[in-house]
């Protein structure tokens, strides 16, 4: 039987560059593969399926989290009570092999789903450059892929190559993080904050008495003061002709 599920769960294989399988994939480990045994066990959905086990000794996280140095990894397929089930894809374990495991989040039974599938399992090899190499079908540089032909990419991974990629890809992300809470908060920048100081307005209508006199210039000041002699002088000769008729009349 073939069964063909959704990837987000890890249950199918798309051919896709590395670097993009290694952002997408929530947990990375390196380790050592023990017994396995086959079980019932519910999917995602809730479905009740066959899978196979896998003891898994971690000896790296490389991404991720992971609670314990003792895990279970699974994979859809096996035979179980009499039902046998062959699922297309799947990685595949043998006791003793040293692998880089892509793997999902932790599963309601404690184990975590193969990423991918066979998408997710590379094998170590040592060279005799002594660095350690990843084998897998995962291992798919970016110019073998439709659409990044034009994108360079690394054609053989080394484990201290895929720990740089997984760290670049981390400050990568970070700094987005930071670039976008920025730009969120530059937009507060812009309001400009309401001024504590009264306007006139509100002088003239709640403060009558602080109300700003106008500033008069000095041109404005000797008017002023021209117009202010002669209305005093006007008033001095109306005085002086009152008495003057007074005087006359009492002769």
């Amino acid at each position: 039987m073939f069964l063909i599920g959704d990837f987000s769960s890890g249950t199918t294989f798309v051919e896709k560059p590395f670097e993009d399988s290694v952002k997408d994939a929530p947990i990375i480990a390196r380790g050592i593969v023990g017994s396995r045994n086959v079980n019932w066990a519910n999917s995602e959905d809730g479905t009740r399926r066959i899978y196979t086990f896998f003891e898994f000794q971690v000896i790296e996280v490389l991404k991720g989290e992971l609670i314990s140095r003792s895990i279970q990894m699974r994979e859809l397929g096996g035979e179980k009570d009499g039902v046998g089930m062959r699922v297309a894809g799947t990685a595949g374990f043998e006791a003793g092999e040293d692998v880089v495991v892509f793997l999902g989040q932790k599963n309601s039974d404690s184990s975590h789903d193969v990423w991918g599938m066979m998408m997710g399992k590379f094998n170590i090899q040592k060279n005799n450059d002594g660095n350690e190499y990843l084998s897998g079908a995962g291992v798919v540089p970016k110019q073998h892929i439709e659409g990044h032909s034009d994108t360079p990419s690394v054609n053989k991974w080394t484990v201290e190559l895929l720990r740089q990629l997984i760290q670049k890809q981390a400050r990568d992300e970070n700094k987005d993080k930071e670039q976008q809470a920025y730009s969120h908060g530059s937009k507060d920048l812009i309001k400009q904050p309401k001024s504590n100081f009264p306007d006139q307005a509100a002088l003239n209508n709640e403060a009558p008495h602080l109300q700003l006199q106008e500033s008069k210039s000095p041109s404005d000041q000797a008017a002023v003061g021209f117009d202010s002699f002669w209305i005093l002088m006007s008033l001095g000769l109306a005085a002086a002709l009152s008495v003057m008729i007074i005087f006359l009349k009492t002769k």
